[in-house]
């Protein structure tokens, strides 16, 4: 059980980790190059670590999907917290070792006016994850 809990927390702190550092170490002023980077690098980041990590993990790689998870009863409490821990912990490292390594410029890239359509995105996106994960994890638990 603790080696379970130890490589379920690994992968999801490595996988959050990846997306944090690459997703936020963008260097362009044109927001159409941002997105289609960060759509790439959900792509090529997310995907691969969630079909690798999902018999250790349950591949969540998102405190969401650790979530409804639980709620549709397939996975333990236990597990999911730990993915959860994982999941914040490595994207909390990843960005702060990446502002170690490149402050933020004196410019903000970001309008932060534009809040509400970032939320209605995010909320969409994490509908969306949570959707996908619970039509697929119809048979197995965690």
């Amino acid at each position: 059980m603790a080696n379970s809990l130890i490589s379920s927390f690994l992968v999801e702190f490595l996988a959050s980790f990846a997306v944090v550092f690459y997703a936020t170490n963008q260097h362009t002023e044109d927001k159409q190059v941002l997105v289609i980077n960060n759509a790439l690098a959900l792509f090529f980041i997310i995907m691969p670590m969630a079909w690798f990590s999902h018999k250790l993990s349950g591949g969540h790689l998102n405190p969401f999907v650790s979530l409804a998870s639980i709620i549709s009863g397939k996975s333990r409490v236990v597990v999911a917290l730990i993915n959860v821990l994982g999941q914040v912990s490595g994207g909390f490292l990843g960005f702060i070792i990446l502002r170690l390594i490149e402050p933020p410029a004196t410019k903000s890239f970001y309008d932060y006016s534009e809040v509400l359509d970032l939320v209605c995105y995010e909320s969409i996106t994490v509908f969306c994850v949570c959707l996908v994960f619970l039509i697929t994890a119809h048979n197995r638990t965690i």
